[in-house]
């Protein structure tokens, strides 16, 4: 096992894809995890032992929300879809509680209403980065209701309580955000401090 407290920029690099002399990626032979700061090794080793999901919650491809000035749909993404099937399909081949939810039913209250018994969370849909377009908020795509515009915030995850030993966010610069003196801010921060001790983003 590999930690890495990168500083600044170097935040911005994909350890687990740099190569070894042999031309061998450093993930093929090691655990590679990323930390802000020690501390917050302390803070999710002492999380992982609070872990009380047994299920896996696993969504993807919800009906996607209008984002931007003017507001534009989001593209579905039926590798998404493809995707999170095939993971509910790998759980329940193992025995675990799981099911696949997309669509018009991939919504934050199915989100937050399956939260509490989840182990592993699985979200494969749009990843939205503020510093891209100042009119799209950070936010994990969800399927838009009546009452809710489908845009799961990290002001909203940071207040949800997550018992799972894992989350992953499985979208485009979900490993992204504001740059600080203490990390990265922005929605792994967010599902670290609502309780995940570990979180797969993408760069």
């Amino acid at each position: 096992k590999v930690i890495f407290i990168p500083h600044d920029s170097l935040f911005l690099v994909p350890f687990v894809a740099l190569q070894d002399q042999d031309c061998k990626y450093l993930i093929e032979n090691l655990t590679i995890l990323t930390a802000p700061a020690i501390q917050v090794l302390d803070l999710t080793d002492q999380q992982r032992q609070k872990v009380r999901g047994k299920d896996i919650l696993v969504m993807g491809n919800p009906i996607m929300p209008k984002v931007g000035d003017p507001p534009v749909q989001l593209d579905p993404l039926k590798g998404a879809e493809k995707e999170t099937l095939a993971i509910a399909k790998f759980f329940q081949d193992q025995l675990f509680k799981t099911e696949a939810i997309t669509g018009k039913d991939a919504t934050k209250a199915a989100f937050k209403q399956k939260l509490s018994s989840a182990r592993i969370i699985h979200l494969a849909t749009h990843g939205l980065l503020a510093d891209t377009d100042k009119s799209i908020p950070t936010a994990i795509a969800l399927a838009p209701t009546e009452n809710d515009d489908g845009l799961l915030t990290p002001g909203e995850i940071v207040d949800l309580s997550i018992n799972a030993e894992l989350v992953v966010l499985s979208a485009c610069h979900t490993g992204r955000g504001a740059i600080t003196g203490d990390g990265v801010v922005g929605l792994s921060r967010a599902f670290i401090t609502a309780g995940a001790p570990s979180v797969i983003v993408s760069l």
